[in-house]
């Protein structure tokens, strides 16, 4: 995979690595809506000593529901209307919400995020979808999750690859040594595609190119020599 990449062109140091994660076509976003600055977000004992008829009167909560960003990049929120939100992180959209909500509601508390955060982890010819913490999630964590990299891969040369990937961002980073680590940001978006190469292994590739050869040859000369044993027993 990948190997019209050159590495030893590609930048070592990620500086957008820490550069919030933009809203993108296809994204899913969850939303929050509470009144009166989201007070029930911290008066949770008070709302469970009162009855069930007086929550709901006084339950500040008025949206929580989920949405697709659109291939235009758009959102169809209720009230407010359609948006565009490709583009934005997650607290420019909050804030943009806010002052919709304000209009109509006293004092909004907007809760905003992208729920698939996620990246993708190739280790040769293994991939494996690796889902993103709320934090920043480091690619430690990620590799650990994935199975960690074990003899056979390049340590020294993991690809990163990051954006449109019509003409995507495309980073080396080296996590064999103390330096390579140093030298380079190591925070994981959301989508990134992370690529551990293979070590070139000339003896046993060798052997699985060849195995399928072998192998019917072997079967056949088994099947032989099967065959004669049980003839030559038979006329004994």
């Amino acid at each position: 995979m990948f190997k019209d990449i050159e590495s030893n062109k590609l930048p070592d140091k990620i500086n957008s690595l820490t550069k919030e994660y933009k809203i993108q076509k296809g994204d899913e976003i969850s939303l929050k809506v509470y009144t009166r600055d989201g007070m029930i977000l911290i008066d949770q004992i008070r709302v469970k000593s009162i009855g069930a008829n007086e929550q709901n009167q006084n339950n500040p909560q008025i949206m929580n529901t989920f949405f697709i960003v659109n291939n235009e990049g758009f959102v169809d929120f209720p009230i407010v209307g359609k948006k565009k939100v490709d583009g934005y992180n997650e607290e420019e959209l909050r804030q943009i919400l806010k002052k919709e909500f304000d209009i109509i509601y006293n004092n909004p508390f907007v809760y905003l995020r992208v729920e698939n955060r996620r990246a993708i982890v190739f280790k040769g010819t293994e991939g494996m979808i690796i889902p993103l913490n709320r934090t920043p999630t480091h690619i430690f964590e990620v590799l650990a999750k994935s199975g960690g990299i074990d003899r056979h891969m390049k340590s020294y040369d993991i690809q990163l690859i990051r954006g449109d990937l019509k003409n995507p961002d495309i980073y080396k980073i080296d996590l064999s040594t103390l330096k390579g680590i140093q030298n380079s940001e190591l925070l994981v978006q959301s989508n990134d595609i992370i690529y551990v190469k293979e070590r070139r292994r000339p003896l046993y590739h060798a052997m699985n190119d060849i195995a399928p050869i072998i192998t019917v040859p072997l079967t056949i000369v088994s099947s032989i020599a099967t065959t004669m044993l049980i003839f030559i027993t038979i006329n004994k």
